[in-house]
């Protein structure tokens, strides 16, 4: 979506692709700082929801043992 408001701005300073891949590069940051800790939180959730199914989650417990709380 960005490209396409930026595009006639670009095309109009006549810059180089070179430029023009730059400009995005350094707009990625900007996209993934707010996204990265809901991917990290939806990760985490992730694999241990997968490490339950598989019984691995006694794995992640020191030694192996199971304690009642």
């Amino acid at each position: 979506m960005e490209f396409f408001k930026r595009i006639n701005a670009f095309l109009y300073n006549k810059a180089a692709g070179f430029m023009i891949g730059l400009y995005f590069l350094n707009q990625c940051s900007s996209i993934l700082d707010p996204v990265a800790p809901a991917a990290a939180l939806l990760s985490g959730i992730i694999t241990l929801k997968m490490m339950s199914r598989h019984n691995e989650v006694m794995a992640l417990n020191p030694g192996g043992r199971v304690t009642a709380s």
